[in-house]
């Protein structure tokens, strides 16, 4: 579905549309479907449906922003030329969020940067 550009284009209406509930479906939607695959991908639909959720971080809806971070989150890699700058960015934004998320955001980040022996790399 989402290798196909009319499959993505789909997604990617649902990720603009007026009614959150078809924003957080989409959201879902991509991943459920793609989720871990989307690491790691450099297709063109996987790299718009990755910029295509960022945006969707500063939602209106709570819970289209809460499920946006998740997936934002779940599919950051270390190796990622921009990963300092997607982090900035994804803390700025959990700033304004409920505790709960905020934490799960700083919780998802240091388990990302701070696994076993990625402290010694980043000294070295």
């Amino acid at each position: 579905l989402m290798g196909c550009r009319c499959g993505a284009e789909a997604v990617a209406l649902g990720l603009q549309d007026d009614s959150a509930f078809l924003r957080l479906s989409a959201v879902e939607l991509i991943g459920n479907i793609s989720g871990r695959q989307l690491v790691g991908q450099a297709s063109k639909h996987a790299l718009e449906l990755r910029a295509a959720i960022h945006t969707r971080l500063g939602d209106p809806s709570p819970l289209v922003r809460r499920a946006a971070f998740r997936l934002v989150c779940s599919t950051l890699e270390r190796n990622d030329p921009k990963l300092v700058l997607t982090i900035a960015d994804i803390m700025e934004r959990a700033r304004y969020e409920t505790p709960q998320l905020r934490n799960f955001v700083l919780q998802s980040l240091g388990s990302l940067l701070l696994t076993e022996g990625s402290l010694d790399a980043v000294l070295q």
